[in-house]
C-alpha cells in the first residue's frame, strides 16, 4: 500500500489546504506526518528512490515488484511512488507551515529535496519516467525496448499535472505521451 498511502496523504492535505480549519489541521497533521515518515521507511538512501513490493502500486494494484530467481517477487524502485510522494510532500509541507511548525517544515522539505534528487534515475533519456527498476537495474517501461516496452502514463501524466517537474520536463513528457499512437484516443 504504499504509493495509495501518498495518494491518501495528497488528497486529505489538499483537503485541508483548502479548508483550513484548525481544528482538522490538528487532528489530521499528526496522521499525515506518520504516512509520510511510513513512506521514509521504503527511501534507498543510496539512490533516494523507494522500494515497493507487489501491489504497492496506486492503480489496481497492479504491480508486482521484482521478480526473483525463486519464482518468487520482492521490492524494486517503483517511479509512481517516488512521484505521488513528492506531490504529497509538497501539500504536507504547506501544511507545516500553516501550522506553525518549522523545525517540520524544516524536515519535510529536505525530504523532498532528496526525493527529486532520485528522480533523474527513473527517467529516460527523453525525460519521461518509466514504471520501475529493479534493484539489478532493470529497467520496466521504455518504451519500444525489446522487454517491458511498454509506456507507464501514471506516473508521467502525474508529474505533469501535479507539478513535481519542471515545465521543460513537462513538455518533454507530454510530448512523449502525444507521439504514441492510441495513446491519446479520444484528443484529450
Amino acid at each position: 500500500g504504499m504509493e495509495f498511502t501518498a495518494a491518501g496523504g495528497l488528497m486529505q492535505s489538499e483537503l485541508l489546504l483548502v479548508n483550513r480549519e484548525p481544528a482538522a489541521l490538528a487532528k489530521y497533521l499528526p496522521k499525515l506526518e506518520r504516512c509520510a515518515s511510513f513512506i521514509e521507511s521504503r527511501r534507498d538512501p543510496k539512490n533516494n528512490l523507494f522500494l515497493a513490493g507487489p501491489a504497492g502500486n496506486l492503480l489496481a494494484p497492479s504491480f508486482a515488484g521484482c521478480k526473483t530467481p525463486d519464482g518468487t517477487y520482492g521490492k524494486a524502485y517503483l517511479a509512481g511512488l517516488s512521484v505521488t510522494y513528492i506531490a504529497f510532500l509538497d501539500r504536507l509541507i504547506e501544511l507545516e507551515k500553516l501550522a506553525g511548525h518549522a523545525d517540520q517544515t524544516q524536515l519535510w522539505s529536505g525530504r523532498r529535496a532528496s526525493a527529486r534528487e532520485g528522480l533523474a534515475l527513473i527517467a529516460t533519456d527523453e525525460g519521461y519516467f518509466v514504471k520501475s527498476i529493479d534493484p539489478d537495474g532493470t529497467k520496466h517501461g521504455v518504451f519500444g525496448a525489446a522487454k517491458y516496452g511498454y509506456f507507464e502514463a501514471s506516473p508521467n501524466h502525474d508529474a505533469i499535472c501535479f507539478r513535481v517537474v519542471d515545465d521543460a520536463q513537462s513538455q518533454r513528457i507530454y510530448q512523449k505521451l502525444a507521439s504514441i499512437p492510441g495513446l491519446r484516443r479520444y484528443d484529450l
